[in-house]
């Protein structure tokens, strides 16, 4: 075991990371980083602010230049900034080569000699577990390690401070969650519905409660990826009167829809719990899986009185989703600032439907984005060339 003087340095190696560039990034958001580059930010700061690509270069700099090898709370911190955000900008595949580096997590290298408890941050040894899986292609691996830290998690809540014990029983429920993710990454959804469903039983939540319909939701989710969709729309009791208003138990039934290709009925729904939720955070999820199925419906767009004579997208209306097909409806969501991966996405394969200018729409698009994040009024994470399918 080793003490609290261990050295680290060979967690500094230049040579362990790959130079990150930014062709994949449209224009508009090389020119947004460009403008920033200048400022003085931590590499924390800079992915708390959403700017991913660049607290990732920066966590680089920092352990490369100019970090010393004792310092074990700042190597951690920022291997914690690199690989998260890598994770983040699309470049899992490059972070799991570069999470090699730190070898066994619970080895004796990170174990404290008079304690023996592990010196390294339990955020970084969860994040690695799931990125050396797939470096080292060793999922089971990473399943047993997921295991271990569970029984350390138990552990801490039988003989730890009872102010901790909610704090190491999220913990341990979360891990449960990840092997779940785990069995499926590595080709074995069965296995991860059985997991889930034990999990679900033993933990004996409450139906309606969020922890309960956490683990229903992704339950759901599971079996409509494997294409069972009896089996999803039962992981929801839908004649349970307290489930009326439980929007997870809503939101699965309009995804079976979708899944059995009742467009028609899936947009209903959809439209309920849009018109349900007006304020409600995820509501850009919703309005988005409607438009979709407004699009498989046909109805891609409608004329606008509100049209812009020097804009590509539609400037913001009322929110009013009747008249509203699947076009004006995302473009709305990108007025408001509330844009995403998917949206866009989404929004930039209708203009490929519904125009033969979709290149010069896809572009505005990108800039609109760019300029509203810019500006503060949206989303400040940057998004690559694919997210407009450029």
């Amino acid at each position: 075991m080793t003490g609290k003087g261990t050295d680290l340095s060979r967690l500094l190696r230049p040579e362990i990371f790959h130079p990150l560039n930014y062709t994949d990034v449209p224009v508009p958001f090389r020119a947004q980083n460009a403008q920033q580059s200048g400022l003085e930010a931590s590499p924390a700061q800079l992915a708390t602010a959403g700017q991913f690509r660049r607290a990732a270069i920066l966590a680089v700099h920092h352990l490369t230049t100019a970090t010393h090898p004792l310092d074990h709370a700042r190597i951690f911190e920022l291997y914690y900034v690199r690989l998260s955000t890598l994770t983040l900008i699309g470049a899992t595949v490059i972070a799991a080569h570069e999470c090699k580096a730190l070898e066994d997590i619970n080895g004796s290298l990170y174990r404290d000699a008079q304690t023996g408890r592990n010196i390294m941050p339990w955020p970084l040894r969860v994040l690695a577990v799931r990125l050396q899986s797939i470096g080292f292609n060793e999922w089971r691996r990473g399943i047993t390690t997921y295991f271990e830290m569970a029984a350390e998690a138990q552990h801490e809540i039988e003989t730890g401070p009872k102010a901790h014990r909610e704090h190491w029983d999220a913990a341990l429920k979360d891990l449960g969650l990840k092997v779940g993710n785990a069995l499926i990454e590595m080709g074995d959804p069965g296995a991860a519905a059985r997991h889930l469903e034990n999990m679900r039983q033993r933990s004996g939540g409450t139906l309606g409660t969020e922890a309960d319909g956490s683990i229903r939701m992704r339950l759901a989710l599971l079996y409509l990826r494997i294409g069972d969709i009896m089996a999803a729309r039962k992981s929801f009791p839908q004649t349970t009167k307290q489930l009326e208003d439980y929007s997870e138990s809503r939101i699965t039934t309009a995804l079976c829809s979708m899944s059995g290709g009742d467009y028609l009925a899936a947009v209903r729904e959809w439209r309920r719990l849009a018109d349900s939720t007006p304020h409600s955070k995820g509501r850009e999820m919703i309005v988005q899986n409607l438009a979709v199925c407004l699009l498989y419906t046909g109805e891609l767009a409608e004329a606008s009185p509100f049209r812009s004579a020097s804009s590509l997208i539609f400037l913001p209306t009322k929110a009013d989703l009747r008249p509203q097909k699947a076009r004006a409806l995302l473009e709305n969501l990108v007025n408001e600032g509330k844009a995403f991966h998917t949206l866009t996405f989404n929004l930039s394969t209708i203009y490929e439907l519904c125009t033969e200018k979709s290149i010069e729409r896809k572009e505005g698009l990108a800039a609109q984005v760019a300029g509203t994040a810019a500006n503060g009024a949206g989303p400040s994470w940057e998004m690559s060339n694919q997210d407009f399918k450029m």
